[in-house]
């Protein structure tokens, strides 16, 4: 982990330490510390990379990130990114409505299955008159 990126997108960003401090609900030393040890709790990793506007596993990564992507750019990708959701959604809706039709007729095939496999009502009702005849 590299939580001395976190100053580098600061900078970057022009958000001030104190700033992001504040935002996060730990006082300016406390973060000053935190990033010295390299150790954060994942929770507020992830308050901070939202408000850097970073993905979180840049700090994870072993190499330098690539320069902070401008935020005109990273809607382009949030507009492509639902396009290609709103594909997939459709996607499984149709699959969904496939799926409910087959359900519909297999279900249609055990209830046939089931009054095939059951003795005519005539019969249910001579076997329980004839048991009370020998009773």
């Amino acid at each position: 982990m590299n939580l001395l990126l976190i100053k580098d997108f600061c900078t970057k960003r022009g958000v001030a330490i104190s700033k992001l401090a504040d935002m996060i609900n730990m006082s300016e030393q406390n973060l000053h510390r935190t990033i010295k040890k390299n150790k954060m709790d994942a929770g507020v990793l992830w308050e901070v990379a939202k408000i850097l506007q970073v993905p979180i596993n840049v700090f994870f990564e072993d190499e330098k990130p690539l320069a902070v992507q401008p935020l005109e750019q990273k809607s382009v990708m949030a507009k492509e990114a639902g396009t290609d959701l709103s594909r997939k959604i459709k996607e499984l809706a149709e699959e969904n409505a496939i799926l409910k039709e087959r359900l519909w007729d297999k279900q249609q095939i055990i209830d046939l299955l089931q009054k095939r496999a059951a003795p005519p009502e005539d019969d249910v009702a001579c076997a329980a008159a004839g048991g009370q005849q020998g009773a």
